[in-house]
């Protein structure tokens, strides 16, 4: 091998065939793109492989007759599963002559070697494709660039073509298509068979010739050799009353050849014949179960809130939608429901065929028997009464012969017994000859009538049982789509009342919303209209709270100071105690100073007094007040200064801590009558700024309770006003709303409201009550109501008012 090697890293393998097929797939069936393309070609590859002949996937896009046809072969159940034929950018034939150079040609190109020979423009395959033969040979007899070739020359080309087909594929001569004749060109382009595709029945097989048997006078399927005549015995002159019978010669007829049965192959033609037989079968139920799913008229709606224009449109587009997509799906299930039950009912009917078909048999199998009983019985009966009556004849003429030569009976007795005795054996012979031959002939004769009879009897018996099932399973066909329909029409006319219902339902609820939006809007006005004096009236509240507030810690802070006045009150009593005390402590220790002679031990006592005086002040003093620990301080430091003056003389320093404790008193009431001058000015004026706040507070609560009354006031004459220009009377607005609430029996309480009628009607969806009411109201067609409106509408449009219907809809627009 030498050819086609592909300039490529991939490794392929070339070829070196006369013809091959050059391929290139349209873009969406290139491998790379299509998953499926891309298996058939690795599953036709691994086929290739394991019967040792190269690969596809190595070849292309090049690929023998074989390998195209392995392809061709998964493709076809590629394009099974999808429905959709598998497209072609490129098919061509290549010639190769191997004698020459190679040099690889162009696509649309007649130069090089391997070069285009044959194209086949626009090839598609699709799942009815036979083979290439049938492809090529209509592209060459069909194709106008070829109108200028002759129709010899057509024919050598595809010939050729052909037996290069049989070489390379290994099939048989039924599998390669048909060549039209030159009549049939003529006539125009020609549409080419393969006799293997064909479904036609084989014909009816010939039964077998019977062969009667003289000897046992009984048929059989195998001639019967004659016996030779046995030689002529002499018998006994004595009369024989009942001859048994003689065997019958007969000429041994010539055996036929039989050609043993050719042994039965599995070829892909047989197994696609099969295919298609099952396809179109299913085929044919799909069409015959097939049912329609009503669709609703749907629109592409973009989404509307409720309250909004359009909202009510959009849900039952929505609603619709969803309806179709039911209606879609259950037309689907009964579909392919139908198409089983096709396909079980008619398997049934042809079982039920078979079995008519072998009863039928069943009942005539015995008919050649019965035949040849009946024939040999009445044969034999006849050839025995018949023979007897030879016999007789012969008899009587032997009795003449006897009587005529009596006289000579010892001379010619042993001849005439013996030519009487051949004369019986001829008469057998000759009868047997001619019975067999009348029997054999009538027969055949009756044995044609009778399988001629049965034939047709069978024929008309499965004419009869097919046409009577095919006409049972259209019936069946015809029932399972009337039953679909009707279900499809129940659940249409069910989900239309539901769909009228839920159109009620968003009506409603889009008139409840569109309330609420304009109860809103108006609110929002209104809010807006009275907010101002409300506003005033918040800042005048939070003026008064942060009055409040600066009250309350004024509040505090007198009481705070009371608190500190109490305090000051209770030490000043607890420092005179302490005073009093010192006083007392002081006169004690002067006497006892007074009689210690020694003044080491005056000094000692001195200094031991003051110490003790110091720490009783520091303790006694420390959580006081500021100006009390200064004069503790002061007290203290003058206690130090007289502690240093006092040593030596013990007198001196009583009179130092008398004058201590002198200042110290002064300095305390000094100070506690200046706190409570302080505290009784701070407490005036805090009871004067409260009164004056108080006062404050007074005056801007009156001017807000104003304010607040005079917005009040405002407020009520708008909702009163605004509730008179947008309601109805209480009467008609509590019809109104059993009429939304679809109450009948709350709408009953006032029937005489103007639309009393109407709404009773809408309720019980009564078309006519509507109608009549509507037409009661004359020309004034308002129904001041958007819902009542509507369903007005539809309820005239059911009643057939169509013209009344669009002037409601024009005058409440």
């Amino acid at each position: 091998m030498g050819l086609f090697h592909r300039k490529n890293k991939k490794k392929s393998i070339m070829l070196d065939d006369k013809y091959t097929i050059r391929l290139e797939f349209a873009d969406q069936f290139k491998p790379e793109n299509n998953t499926q393309v891309a298996e058939a070609i690795q599953s036709a590859s691994e086929t290739e492989k394991n019967n040792g002949l190269p690969a596809l996937d190595q070849t292309l896009p090049f690929a023998t007759l074989k390998t195209a046809e392995d392809l061709f072969d998964n493709l076809r159940d590629v394009v099974a599963e999808t429905a959709d034929p598998i497209e072609f950018d490129y098919l061509a034939i290549w010639l190769f002559d191997k004698t020459k150079k190679a040099k690889m040609g162009k696509p649309n190109s007649e130069d090089g070697n391997p070069h285009e020979y044959i194209t086949l423009p626009g090839f598609k395959l699709n799942y009815d494709y036979q083979n290439l033969t049938k492809v090529i040979f209509e592209t060459i007899f069909n194709l106008p660039e070829n109108s200028d070739v002759s129709y010899d020359e057509k024919i050598e080309i595809c010939q050729d073509l052909k037996q290069a087909y049989l070489e390379s594929v290994n099939v048989g001569e039924n599998e390669i298509a048909r060549l039209p004749k030159k009549a049939e060109i003529e006539k125009g382009a020609v549409t080419l068979d393969v006799p293997a595709y064909s479904t036609s029945e084989p014909p009816a097989e010939e039964p077998k010739k019977q062969y009667y048997d003289a000897k046992t006078h009984t048929f059989s399927d195998h001639p019967i050799e004659d016996d030779k005549p046995s030689t002529t015995e002499t018998v006994a002159a004595e009369p024989v009353s009942t001859p048994a019978p003689v065997p019958i010669e007969k000429p041994k007829p010539a055996a036929k050849s039989a050609t043993p049965a050719a042994p039965v192959h599995e070829t892909r033609s047989a197994v696609r014949a099969v295919t298609d037989a099952a396809d179109d079968e299913q085929k044919l139920a799909r069409e015959k179960g097939h049912v329609s799913a009503p669709q609703f008229e749907v629109e592409e709606l973009d989404p509307v809130e409720p309250g909004q224009h359009g909202y009510v449109e959009y849900q039952l587009n929505q609603r619709k939608k969803t309806f179709n997509a039911l209606l879609q799906n259950s037309a689907e299930k009964i579909n392919d429901k139908n198409e089983k039950a096709i396909l079980d009912l008619r398997e049934s009917y042809k079982t039920k065929v078979e079995k008519a078909i072998a009863n039928f048999r069943k009942q005539h199998k015995n008919d050649a028997a019965n035949l040849h009983a009946k024939i040999a019985n009445e044969l034999y009966a006849a050839k025995q009464r018949e023979l007897k009556a030879e016999y007789a004849k012969i008899d009587r003429q032997r009795e003449d012969d006897l009587e005529q030569a009596e006289r000579v009976y010892h001379q010619q007795q042993s001849k005439i017994n013996s030519d009487s005795e051949n004369n019986k054996q001829q008469a057998e012979q000759r009868l047997s000859k001619r019975y067999e031959q009348l029997a054999n002939k009538k027969f055949d004769t009756e044995w044609a009538e009778i399988k001629r009879r049965n034939d047709d009897a069978e024929a008309k018996l499965r004419q009869e049982k097919q046409r009577h099932y095919e006409l049972q399973a259209r019936e069946d066909a015809a029932q399972l789509r009337v039953n679909g329909l009707d279900l499809l029409q129940q659940m249409l006319t069910d989900e239309t009342q539901e769909l009228d219902d839920y159109r009620t339902q968003v009506t409603n609820e889009h008139l409840n919303a569109k309330q609420i939006v304009i109860s809103e809007n108006r609110s929002e006005t209104e809010k807006q209209r009275i907010q101002a004096p409300f506003e005033e009236l918040r800042e005048a509240n939070k003026t008064i709270s942060d009055l409040k507030e600066q009250l309350s810690r004024t509040e505090a802070l007198r009481a705070t100071a009371e608190n500190e006045n109490a305090a000051l009150k209770s030490d000043k009593q607890l420092l005179q105690e302490k005073n009093d005390s010192l006083m007392n402590e002081k006169l004690a220790a002067a006497k006892e100073l007074s009689t210690k002679d020694s003044e080491n031990k005056n000094d000692e006592l001195n200094s031991t007094l003051s110490n003790y005086i110091k720490f009783k002040l520091a303790t006694e003093m420390q959580p006081q007040q500021p100006a009390t620990r200064v004069a503790t301080v002061d007290s203290a430091a003058v206690a130090a200064d007289d502690h240093q003056t006092s040593k030596g003389h013990g007198e001196q320093y009583t009179k130092q801590m008398d004058g201590m404790l002198h200042g110290v008193k002064r300095l305390v009431v000094m100070f506690f009558l200046l706190l409570v001058l302080m505290i009784c000015g701070f407490s005036y004026y805090t009871y004067r700024q409260h009164k004056e706040n108080a006062a404050r507070v007074e005056q801007i609560t009156q001017t807000m309770n104003k304010k607040v009354a005079k917005a009040k006031q405002a407020n009520s004459n708008v909702v009163q006003e605004s509730y008179k220009t947008s309601s109805t009377t209480d009467e008609t607005q509590a019809a109104l709303n059993a009429l939304h609430a679809s109450n009948g029996t709350e709408l009953d309480k006032y029937k005489n409201e103007k639309y009393y009628a109407l709404d009773k009607a809408i309720i019980n969806n009564d078309a006519k009550a509507a109608d009549a009411a509507v037409k009661a109201m004359g020309t004034d067609l308002a129904m001041n109501d958007r819902y009542r409106s509507t369903q007005a509408v539809s309820l005239l449009n059911q009643a057939g008012d169509a013209d009344l219907a669009n002037k409601v809809s024009d005058a409440n627009k």
